[in-house]
Formats: structure tokens, C-alpha cells, sequence
């Protein structure tokens, strides 16, 4: 993704370049100029569910163990220390309109290495919840990570996106944007995509993403009816994730 190849450039340009990679080993060129060799034991690959991908890792320079994680800020949040410069900083970025990923990591002894290796195999052997098993013994290696850093990265926009945008505007052309993105990044990007204009105010539809189901339906339910739909310069209409699920649900 354009994404991961912004970050894979500009780890190069710290002189950390990616010399190798098989299914089973990576290899860097460090900035010392040595090469750096690591066994790659597994990867949890990214989904929309889980926010985040992760990779196992073991040196085989010092032969220390390692599992490192990188995500959304929403749910690597839950399993790193609380770290207010973290929060500042994401939402700093958030703010320019900038893709923000928290990276994370986790050293492991090689009980714990093997005590995941079963749960994991056993998982993979599962006649029936086998996506479950397979998410619990993951989430084993995610407890009491320590924050490595925060990336941030340019979503730019492709070409006639804005002209385009405003066009269907002045049509009267109601046009929804569905976005994995903080809030803040998601209204800085439909400003700079004219989806919305520059003066427009923001009517947000939050909820509570636990609790009482129902509790949280009547919520969501009045606060779409404050929206002051059909008037003059109304306010662009945004919902969380949370609030989305129960409107369509």
C-alpha cells in the first residue's frame, strides 16, 4: 500500500534499508553498515476488525525475541501505558489532516514464545472457532507493550477529486464519506476535498461503544433528530464508528 511503501522510503532515508525479505527471514542494512539478520516466526495480518498487523521476530545476532505491532491509535491505546504525549501527539496530527499509526513492541522469553506457539497451533487445528482461537492467542503476545513511536503520513488526494467533489455539491448531490480515520483527519480531508466547505460546521453523532444496547440505540436515535436536516447552510452531518452500526443495523 502506498502507505507502507511511505514508511519502508522513509526508513531508507534513515539510512535503514530493507536488504532482504523471504517468507521466513528479513534482513536490514543498518546505518553502521552492517547487515542485521531476523528469523521471522509469524505475522498477524491486518484487518478492519482487529485496527492493526503485527509481526514475531527473533534476532539471530543476540537471539532476543520480539513482537512488534502497529495500528490505529483507538485500539493500540488499550495495550501500551497510558501515555499522554502519545494522545497529544496523535491528535496534533490528526488535526493537519495526516494518517497516524502507533507502533508498539513487546520482548518475550522463550517460554512465552512457546507457550503462544501451542495456543496458536492448537488454534490453527480447531475444527470450529478457529478465527477466535487464533485472535486470543495473538492477543497473548499484546499485553503490556511498550510505545515505540508514532508515524504520520499524507493521504493525498487524487487528481479532479476536489473539482469534481464540488460539482456534485452544486448539483445538490448528497455524497457520504466512509473512513477508518480519526475525526479530526476526516474532517481535514473533506475540507481539503471540498466535500464540505471551508465554514461549514460539524453536527457529530457520537455514542458509547458498550453498554446497554438499547440504551445506546435511544441515544443515537435523538441525537439524529436534532440534525436540522433541510435548512439553509446546515451543518455537515458526521458519525462515529459506534453510532454508524447501530443507524444501520
Amino acid at each position: 500500500s502506498p502507505d507502507e511503501l511511505s514508511l519502508v522510503v522513509f526508513a531508507a532515508r534513515c539510512g535503514l534499508v530493507l536488504h532482504e525479505r523471504t517468507p521466513t527471514r528479513i534482513v536490514v542494512h543498518e546505518p553502521s553498515g552492517r547487515l542485521r539478520g531476523f528469523e521471522l516466526l509469524g505475522e498477524m495480518p491486518f484487518s478492519s476488525e482487529l485496527k492493526r498487523m503485527g509481526v514475531l521476530l527473533r534476532d539471530e545476532s543476540t537471539g532476543a525475541i520480539q513482537f512488534l505491532a502497529k495500528g490505529a491509535e483507538s485500539v493500540m491505546a488499550e495495550r501500551v501505558a497510558s501515555s499522554d504525549w502519545m494522545e497529544e501527539e496523535v491528535g496534533n496530527l490528526a488535526r493537519e489532516g495526516l494518517r497516524t499509526l502507533v507502533v508498539a513492541a513487546r520482548d518475550l522469553s522463550e517460554p512465552q514464545l512457546d507457550a503462544f506457539s501451542r495456543a496458536y497451533g492448537a488454534a490453527q487445528l480447531a475444527r470450529a472457532g478457529r478465527a477466535e482461537a487464533t485472535r486470543a492467542a495473538w492477543e497473548m503476545l499484546q499485553e503490556d507493550m511498550r510505545l515505540l513511536c508514532v508515524t504520520a503520513v499524507e493521504d493525498r488526494l487524487q487528481a479532479n477529486v476536489r473539482a469534481t467533489l464540488e460539482t456534485l455539491r452544486d448539483a445538490n448531490v448528497r455524497t457520504w464519506m466512509l473512513t477508518g480515520d480519526k475525526l479530526e483527519t476526516a474532517w481535514v480531508i473533506a475540507q481539503n476535498a471540498s466535500l464540505v466547505t471551508r465554514r461549514q460546521r460539524m453536527y457529530q453523532v457520537a455514542v458509547r461503544s458498550s453498554g446497554d444496547e438499547k440504551e445506546r440505540r435511544r441515544e443515537a436515535r435523538q441525537a439524529l433528530q436534532g440534525y436540522p436536516q433541510g435548512k439553509f447552510n446546515a451543518p455537515c452531518l458526521v458519525l462515529d464508528g459506534a453510532a454508524l452500526s447501530l443507524c444501520v443495523s
